[in-house]
């Protein structure tokens, strides 16, 4: 059983859709503060409902809180192997009110 991770962050992009077989996929990536005034910037991957819902309504700013499961991967570039982790959403919340990222589009 691999372990839950709790993410809060606000998205950098506005949600990219992916292929994933017939069903809705879409990938985010969000900036996370640390608290020590330090940042960290991960991408996170939904399918199905959720995955529509954030194509639908999530936009470049959003604050989310979002849960998911870490999961370990690499690739290789240039002969060298780059380890990364990658993250699958269980599920997510939106955070303060609709458009408060972007209060002068809406």
């Amino acid at each position: 059983m691999n372990a839950l991770t709790v993410l809060v962050g606000n998205l950098c992009d506005d949600p990219r859709e992916v292929r994933s077989g017939d069903s809705a996929a879409a990938s985010i990536r969000i900036a996370c503060s640390t608290g020590k005034d330090q940042t960290f910037f991960t991408s996170v991957f939904f399918s199905g409902r959720d995955a529509e819902t954030l194509l639908e309504h999530a936009k470049k700013g959003r604050l989310l809180n979002v849960t998911a499961v870490p999961k370990n991967s690499s690739y290789e570039k240039d002969g060298v192997t780059i380890n990364t982790v990658d993250f699958y959403g269980r599920s997510f919340n939106f955070l303060g009110p609709k458009g408060s990222a972007n209060d002068d589009e809406e």
